[in-house]
């Protein structure tokens, strides 16, 4: 593999179709959450964080989001890039769902020459299911390379029933026969 020049860049190291090495991306976080959404150039997130989810049954129905930040250095800006967010079961290569997306990175308006620039990203996921407890692996892949992984575990638990204690249902004052 080619090694990325950019000081503290060592991701997404892809040869493009002109020769030029393709690197200068840094995962600044990566997570899932249970909402996220990109807003002014911020990741508003509710329930972020967690890396176990509990089920009664399998397949279990599954809404997420995964979210990050992507720092991408200054050699990069003005080029469209991609990104793929899969979810897959470990041990298993084959994506349960796979979204793909892209971006194109501009310096901020402040930035200083040479000075990198943050995208965020927030990924819902819906409409599918885990089909069984275990490990789950959120992948970031950008411009075809693995960035970032995020592992979620799944589990079984049984759902406990509880009795509640019955009160009477007649009027206080009226006399109880006896």
């Amino acid at each position: 593999m080619a090694r990325c020049h950019t000081p503290g860049y060592h991701l997404c190291m892809t040869e493009m179709n002109n020769g030029e090495l393709l690197c200068g991306f840094r995962v600044l976080a990566f997570f899932a959450a249970d909402h996220a959404v990109v807003a002014e150039g911020k990741v508003y997130v509710n329930g972020g964080f967690f890396d176990r989810v509990y089920y009664p049954v399998f397949p279990a129905p599954l809404s997420i989001a995964v979210a990050g930040l992507i720092e991408v250095s200054a050699q990069q800006f003005q080029r469209d890039h991609r990104f793929v967010v899969e979810l897959q079961e470990a041990g298993n290569e084959r994506p349960i769902v796979r979204i793909e997306g892209g971006f194109r990175a501009l310096p901020t308006p402040d930035a200083e020459p040479g000075e990198p620039s943050h995208v965020p990203v927030a990924v819902p996921l819906t409409g599918f299911s885990l089909p069984r407890a275990g490990d789950y692996h959120f992948i970031l892949y950008i411009n075809g390379n693995e960035a970032a992984r995020y592992t979620v575990r799944a589990a079984q638990m049984g759902v406990i029933a509880q009795v509640l204690p019955q009160t009477p249902t007649g009027d206080a004052d009226e006399p109880q026969e006896e």
